[in-house]
C-alpha cells in the first residue's frame, strides 16, 4: 500500500506516508498565503524520512487524503468571510429565529428547561446578510418555479454592497 494523508491545520501541516509497509510522519508550519506551500513541505519531511522524493512517491501512490481543520478554525474564531445568505423568498427569518436545538445544544438541564430566558449566540449570519430570492422547491424536492436570475444578479448586488464577501 502506498498512501498520503495529509491535514493542515491553523499552526501545522501534518502529513502520514505509508509507502511499501514502511511509514513516516511529515510535519511543516502551515502557510496561509499558500497551502500548497504547506502540503508540500510536510510531504517532503516524510518523504525524507524513507529516502524517496516527492516526484517519486507521487507518480506511485494509490492514494492521496487530504483533510483540514481551516473552515472549522475560521467558523469558531469567526475570523472567515463576511458571508451572504440567499434562500427562499418567505424563509428568511427562519434561519435567525431557530429552533431549540439551534441554540439548545451545550445549555445547561436548566437554561434548556427555559429555553425563551435563554442567552442565544451571536449569529455566524447577521440578519441583514440574509436576503430572499424568487423561486421554489416542493417537498419532494420538485421544482414549483425557477430561480428568477435577475432577481438573483440584484440580490448578490446588495449583499456585496453590503460588505459580503462569500454566499451559502
Amino acid at each position: 500500500m502506498r498512501r498520503v494523508s495529509v491535514d493542515i491545520g491553523g499552526t501545522f501541516t501534518d502529513c502520514f506516508l505509508v509507502f511499501n509497509g514502511r511509514r513516516a510522519e511529515g510535519k511543516a508550519l502551515t502557510t496561509h498565503h499558500n497551502l500548497a506551500s504547506g502540503f508540500m513541505g510536510a510531504l517532503e519531511d516524510a518523504c525524507g524520512q524513507l529516502d524517496l522524493t516527492v516526484e517519486e512517491t507521487l507518480s506511485s501512490v494509490d492514494a492521496v487524503r487530504y483533510a483540514t481543520t481551516l473552515g472549522t478554525n475560521a467558523l469558531i474564531e469567526r475570523k472567515g468571510p463576511q458571508v451572504g445568505l440567499l434562500t427562499t423568498s418567505g424563509f428568511e427569518f427562519s434561519v435567525p429565529l431557530m429552533r431549540a436545538r439551534g441554540y439548545g445544544d451545550g445549555l445547561s438541564d436548566r437554561e434548556q428547561q427555559d429555553l425563551p430566558a435563554a442567552t442565544r449566540p451571536v449569529p455566524i449570519v447577521p440578519r441583514s446578510m440574509i436576503e430572499g430570492i424568487d423561486e421554489r422547491v416542493d417537498y419532494k424536492g420538485d421544482v414549483v418555479f425557477d430561480v428568477d436570475e435577475d432577481n438573483v444578479r440584484d440580490v448578490v448586488r446588495r449583499l456585496v454592497d453590503r460588505g459580503a464577501q462569500a454566499f451559502v
